[in-house]
């Protein structure tokens, strides 16, 4: 059996040792994120040590397992775990509150509680007669399976602090049970594009003979037809140029004439604006010696740091650009930190017209 310590993001700057169980452990790496009971709760936390055998002096003492991996494989570099380690202790914090703060906002997990039923039916009907709130509540999850408090709460018309006293006793009785589910902070966007579903011959042969009292249908067909080389289109771009509606699409695919496919959307906050694509400008003697001087500590590999004096529109921001074109042709990378939020669109502008979508926009929270 294998053994982690675990961080998690809570105010003491303490590691806490647990179980790996068999099927974990060919993913639970120092690094990953894991779930694991910690106190009443359900928590996620970080291994940052793994282990042989548990350092703990009782040996009576039942560690407990984890519960879940949320990763296939590390989100936090040794080099990582070794900055946050020596941030929680520099800034009197937690590690646990340090690798949080590390992590990306859209891989961070949010805590859902739905309430699940275990009564059976003989149960449900004895205790309708005594307690109706109680009875009501077990009836609304027999009804609509898993709900949330909030949802519960709306059937029942109770508040939902006002529910979580019922929710305790059936809960006691054994009747119900709470679980706790997490899913990523961020949800992948997808969106439906059409192509077609056989080849144009067959197509227009179907259109011909299945199509004369559907104008609409045969309207949509001529429009991928006359646009296959663009195929697959989007279904919001598609009903807007014809004029149709997501029945009559759906009605082509069920005759086997078009297919939709759901596609995750990369999402680019600045897909929708037009930047200007810049070049390299003409540096002047002072930008020339900075832009020298830093390239002597890039190919030297020593990590320094450069403090660049000038007053607004002297030039620094060209000579940050050429410094990270430098870098991104030695096939590596460079992080801007904008110190302002309401600067966030002039300084994405300058950087995207200067390297186009090699550009990520992330913010902390």
């Amino acid at each position: 059996m294998k053994f982690a310590h675990v961080a998690f993001p809570i105010p003491e700057d303490l590691t806490f040792t647990y179980s790996i169980p068999n099927h974990f452990i060919p993913i639970a790496q120092i690094g990953c994120r894991v779930l694991a009971s910690f106190g009443s709760s359900i928590r996620e936390g970080v291994i940052v040590n793994l282990l042989d055998q548990p350092n703990v002096d009782n040996p009576d003492f039942k560690i407990k397992a984890i519960t879940d991996c949320l990763d296939s494989e590390p989100v936090f570099s040794g080099s990582i775990l070794k900055l946050t380690s020596w941030v929680s202790r520099y800034y009197l914090s937690s590690w646990g509150e340090a690798l949080k703060c590390a992590a990306p906002a859209a891989i961070r997990t949010k805590q859902r509680q739905t309430i699940h039923l275990t009564a059976t039916k003989d149960e449900i009907e004895k205790l309708k007669r005594r307690a109706k709130l109680q009875g009501r509540v077990l009836t609304e999850l027999t009804n609509d399976g898993d709900l949330t408090i909030n949802q519960l709460a709306r059937r029942v018309k109770k508040s939902s602090s006002s529910l979580r006293s019922v929710l305790a006793l059936l809960q006691g009785k054994k009747l119900i049970d709470i679980r706790v589910n997490f899913r990523p902070n961020s949800q992948k966007k997808y969106a439906t594009f059409v192509t077609l579903a056989k080849p144009i011959s067959e197509i227009k042969q179907g259109m011909t003979s299945t199509l004369q009292r559907a104008p609409k249908q045969a309207e949509i067909l001529h429009n991928l037809i006359s646009g296959y080389n663009r195929l697959p289109i989007s279904s919001a771009e598609l009903l807007k140029t014809t004029n149709a509606s997501l029945t009559t699409l759906q009605a082509l695919e069920r005759k086997n004439l078009v297919e939709l496919q759901s596609i995750e959307i990369i999402r680019n906050p600045w897909d929708s604006k037009l930047i200007e694509k810049t070049e390299p400008l003409s540096l002047n003697s002072d930008q020339i010696n900075a832009v020298a001087e830093i390239h002597r500590a890039i190919e030297a590999n020593l990590p320094q740091t450069f403090l660049l004096h000038g007053v607004t529109g002297s030039g620094k921001t060209e000579v940050y650009l050429q410094i990270i074109a430098t870098v991104l042709n030695k096939k590596e990378g460079a992080i801007i930190l904008i110190p302002e939020i309401s600067l966030t669109p002039q300084t994405v502008s300058r950087f995207v017209g200067r390297f186009g979508e090699n550009v990520a926009v992330l913010h902390s929270r």
